[in-house]
């Protein structure tokens, strides 16, 4: 596994790849934490 920071347009994250070639890339706010995906935006609103 390798595991390393990227920074690209602005943006930073934390890049993990697997020896199978498969990669995630996790977003990282200004202090270097995690960006969590506001869940809130999936919900739909019922009348």
């Amino acid at each position: 596994m390798k595991k390393w920071i990227k920074a690209e347009d602005g943006k930073v994250s934390q890049v993990i790849e697997f020896e199978s070639g498969s990669r995630i890339e996790l977003p990282l706010d200004k202090d270097g934490n995690l960006k969590w995906f506001d869940d809130t935006k999936l919900i739909k609103k019922v009348n």
